[in-house]
């Protein structure tokens, strides 16, 4: 297992000023703090409680409290508007691509895990390609076996959508 830093909260300085704060802000967000919560459980197909129990270790973060978000809607800058909302945390993007791959694996044919070098752009379970493809859930995980990249997330089992997609078009 890799061992990476604990989770690092990076602080915004502290200013009585709404202006100043949200220029931190912003400052932040074009540095690369642009991955919410959300995003990334959407990607992993997780709850977002799951995120704040599972990703512990080795990205950078910031929160935005409200305070936070009385000075972003005030003078923040409109390209970032969309992260203004969020009341969790707001990842480092890089920082989180390095975590997703250091705990990203493939399963090979005999159960043994070879660390993943790169990652699909979308990945999807054998419960969500049953119900996205209206057939049980034995039917895709049968079609899948040995046709299609098995990859671990975080101990979770995925496959790329684009693999699953073009196995399952054709039945």
């Amino acid at each position: 297992m890799i061992r990476n830093d604990p989770p690092e909260l990076v602080k915004i300085t502290s200013s009585h000023s709404l202006e100043v704060i949200a220029r931190d802000y912003n400052t932040a967000f074009s540095e690369g703090f642009d991955v919410s919560t959300e995003e990334i459980s959407n990607y992993l197909g997780v709850s977002e409680l799951w995120i704040t129990r599972h990703l512990k270790e080795g990205i950078k973060y910031l929160i935005i409290n409200a305070v936070a978000r009385r000075a972003l809607a005030k003078h923040g800058d409109k390209r970032f508007s969309k992260l203004y909302t969020y009341k969790k945390k707001i990842f480092h993007r890089k920082a989180w691509q390095t975590h997703l791959i250091q705990h990203s694996f493939i399963e090979n044919e005999d159960g043994s895990l070879t660390a993943a070098k790169k990652l699909p752009t979308s990945l999807i379970t054998c419960t969500e390609a049953a119900v996205k493809y209206n057939v049980t859930r034995k039917t895709v995980y049968n079609l899948l076996q040995g046709r299609a990249t098995k990859y671990v997330v975080y101990g979770l089992k995925k496959y790329s959508t684009k693999e699953v997609e073009l196995l399952l078009i054709d039945m």
